[in-house]
């Protein structure tokens, strides 16, 4: 997993930390903190390590704990060494000492000793994706791009210092009443103004989405009031007189006063939502259509086994059929074998019949749109039946619960006391499943088979503990939820049936699978008339694209064949408008880059992950629509494809790293250096109008300095165009078999290395990472 920020802390000062966390993650920053993000299992200073070097910002919370804390200094010590940005926070009123104090030499800080905290984490987001957004100075101006080989995360960015001072902090002064009345006033105003701009002209989904965002800064703030609060406490301890404690706790009252405020902000403002929602849904919703299923796949009601094996119960009140455990070893190894995805092991054994971990939210999502087309095109399913994970509602029915359907599963996690998946006694009693040894001895140290323990009243195993199960639903903006807790969790508020956890969608652990339902038509299979065998001399009508021939899909995007290839390539880049469309059907998160595009830009700020689900909703949007075959999917190039289609022709046998740079004095363009004008968007001097300290291609002008609309330069032989420039172009393949990095092809406007130009280089990264160079292009496979 990749983060953007690594925050360096006292444990001591933990409730501040878990604030500014919160805070920093509901503005998009990704944070890694301890100990939430220590994988079960491993290693506690590997773990910090590793993501100190994974990181490229450091945020240290400077106290007096933190300068008497040895932990602090190796961390910092490690941060410097690594060549992090490091951001030191005051929430004292005190200097770095000794090892800190040389470690962090003279760089400007931040104060945060000041009420009110949010602020000063406001100042701190701003600060951070200013940093993030911006590369950090390096020997080019640019930050580096590459990955080391020996490093499980991307290269850490030079130290980062403020140019600008930041001005002298106000003297330290007591808490009182002042700032109270001046945060109450500004929180009532936002709210008013905040609800007023959420809900007036926009769409129903982008309510949705600003919903979303509303409902994450509300937590946010909870986390900063409780922070507050704290530091509330301990001023307290220091008061002398009875009026300073009585304005102190006056300020614990406001605090907790502002935090319901915020949660009840964040409920009106989903309550729209729903209703607009709701609103769109019966408006657009055509008349029920007739049954027309086949005879065949699973009934609404009716128990049913599919091609793995693995059976499926109903469960009232929902309407599809609940996996009767989770999906197992055996089950995913299926899906790994004839798909290539890779799966790291857990650092224990496994039976074939013990439940898959080491399984993200993508994971999950890849297998259920894997075995949906396979048993479709088998015939097990008709068109209008498939695999996915359980809503977050759905999961609640299934474990005994009875939900109101109001608020988010943020805002239901832990609300109904006392209710466990095997009943309400505490603690578990013997055989209620697979937990914690602490808790009870149910002879499993890690995972267990599934069905080692008794069902629920709908035949459902493990619907406590073994593993976490994700669900559909988002916990929050940028994390994914799940259910169940496992057999590495142990707290009574966890194992709740109502407890929810949340994930990052990419996140994988040794507790963390997942279930499937599938989704069926409420009706019962009735006899279809059997299709009429045309005669040998009419031909049957050719369904969606022919190899050899160009063709256009559903969304304008044209594709041209390429010799040797059996596929179509993307005559472009996918771009702006093709995207767009993705994100406002399935409303997946896409992040703007700082600059403006048009929507016949390629679009940016797209991960290996995200082209991905892109490629399989448009398959199966086209192939509803009747303008793909069954054996016909879009997906993304291969890497011996994409040489093929820059020219390279045949470049042997190799992984990609074996071909990296092996033919010398190539370009997309020809052989010539510097590229003549017109070879495509290459970062030239037109690129110090916006980014003056950057390295550029002397001499060569393209006339875009960030990226310009596809066919803005000369097409290549095969009519393709940007095949180098404009954005790097994410491929099928892994840089390094044994490694978890993602292959680009083709450079971007970032770019002007001659090395980095060459048509065989290869770059590498995350296939989670998204950057405003970063784009792709598809090809449709088809039968030949």
């Amino acid at each position: 997993m990749v983060y953007d920020v690594f925050i360096s802390h006292s444990s001591k000062d933990k409730t501040v930390a878990d604030a500014t966390c919160a805070w920093l993650e509901a503005h998009g920053i990704r944070c890694w903190i301890a100990p939430r993000d220590i994988q079960p299992g491993a290693n506690w200073g590997s773990s910090i390590i590793k993501a100190i070097h994974g990181a490229r910002v450091m945020v240290l919370l400077l106290s007096s704990h933190a300068n008497a804390s040895p932990q602090i200094k190796r961390e910092v010590e490690r941060a410097v060494n690594a060549g992090a940005i490091i951001i030191p926070m005051r929430i004292e009123d005190v200097l770095p000492q000794d090892d800190l104090e040389y470690f962090l030499g003279t760089p400007h800080w931040l104060d945060a000793f000041t009420p009110p905290l949010e602020l000063h984490l406001n100042k701190l987001a701003a600060a951070i994706n200013e940093i993030l957004e911006i590369p950090a100075p390096a020997s080019s101006g640019r930050v580096p791009e590459d990955v080391p080989e020996t490093m499980a995360e991307p290269e850490p960015v030079p130290r980062f210092t403020i140019e600008t001072p930041l001005p002298k902090p106000p003297p330290h002064r007591p808490w009182g009443k002042g700032w109270l009345i001046s945060l109450s006033v500004a929180v009532v105003v936002l709210a008013l103004v905040g609800l007023g701009y959420y809900f007036g002209v926009a769409t129903p989904t982008e309510k949705v989405r600003r919903a979303e965002i509303a409902q994450q800064e509300a937590q946010a703030k909870v986390a900063a009031a409780e922070a507050e609060k704290q530091k509330a406490d301990a001023a307290a301890a220091q008061a002398k007189s009875e009026e300073e404690k009585a304005a102190l706790e006056k300020a614990k009252q406001d605090a907790e006063a502002r935090t319901v405020a915020a949660q009840q902000a964040a409920q009106q403002a989903r309550a729209e939502v729903d209703k607009a929602k709701q609103a769109e849904q019966a408006a657009a919703t055509p008349p029920a259509p007739q049954p027309t299923a086949s005879a065949s796949g699973p009934v609404l009601g009716q128990l049913w086994e599919n091609s793995l094996w693995m059976k499926f119960n109903p469960v009232p009140g929902v309407n599809a059929l609940f996996g009767v455990w989770d999906v197992r070893v055996k089950d995913y190894a299926a899906f790994v074998k004839e798909t290539g995805r890779d799966w790291p092991k857990p650092e224990f054994t496994q039976t074939e019949n013990d439940p898959a971990v080491m399984v993200s939210w993508d994971d999950a999502h890849a297998f259920c749109d894997w075995l949906t087309k396979k048993e479709q095109a088998e015939g097990r399913l008709a068109s209008n039946q498939e695999y996915r994970l359980p809503t977050d509602a759905e999961w609640s029915k299934a474990v005994g619960l009875n939900e109101s359907s109001e608020g988010t599963p943020a805002e239901k996690s832990g609300k109904i006391k006392g209710v466990y998946p095997w009943g309400t006694q505490w603690p578990p009693p013997q055989g209620a499943g697979n937990y914690p040894e602490s808790l009870t001895h149910d002879g499993y140290a890690n995972t267990s088979p599934v069905g080692s323990f008794a069902a629920n009243q709908y035949g459902l195993y493990d619907m406590g503990g073994n593993v976490w199960q994700w669900c559909e639903d988002k916990y929050n903006s940028t994390t994914r939820v799940l259910r169940g807790a496992s057999w590495y969790i142990g707290g009574s508020g966890s194992l709740l049936s109502s407890f929810r956890s949340g994930a990052y969608p990419g996140g994988r652990s040794g507790s963390l699978g997942f279930r499937v339902v599938v989704v069926v038509s409420p009706y019962p299979p009735v006899a279809t008339t059997p299709p009429v065998t045309p005669s040998p001399t009419v031909s049957a009508p050719v369904i969606g694209p022919v190899l050899g021939q160009p063709w256009e899909n559903s969304l304008g995007m044209k594709f041209n064949p390429v010799p040797g290839v059996n596929a179509l390539f993307g005559v472009w880049d996918v771009r702006v408008k093709d995207y767009a469309a993705f994100v406002k059907e399935t409303g997946r998160d896409w992040p703007k880059p700082e600059f403006t595009q048009t929507e016949n830009d390629p679009a940016v700020k797209v991960s290996w992950d995200d082209a991905h689900a892109f490629c399989d909703w448009l398959t199966k949007k086209e192939q509803a629509e009747g303008k793909l075959g069954p054996n016909q999917s879009y997906r993304l190039p291969r890497d011996a494809e994409w040489s093929v289609a820059v020219g390279l022709g045949d470049e042997g046998a190799g992984t990609p790293k074996d071909k990296d740079q092996k033919i010398k004095g190539v370009y997309p363009w020809g052989t010539q250096w510097p590229p003549p004008v017109g070879a495509g968007n290459y970062c030239g001097e037109e690129t110090k109008s916006k980014h003056p300290s950057w390295t550029v291609i002397t001499g060569y002008n393209d006339g875009y300095a960030e990226t310009s609309p596809v066919r803005s330069f000369k097409a290549n032989k095969y009519g393709l165009y940007d095949m180098g420039g404009n954005v790097w172009q994410w491929c099928e393949d892994k840089y390094d078999p044994t490694q978890e990095y993602r292959l680009l092809r083709g450079a971007s406007w970032y770019h002007d290395e001659l090395q980095g130009l060459l048509s065989s280089y290869r770059f590498r990264n995350i296939p989670g990472n998204r950057r405003a160079n970063f784009g792709f292009r598809v090809v449709v496979e088809v039968s030949p």
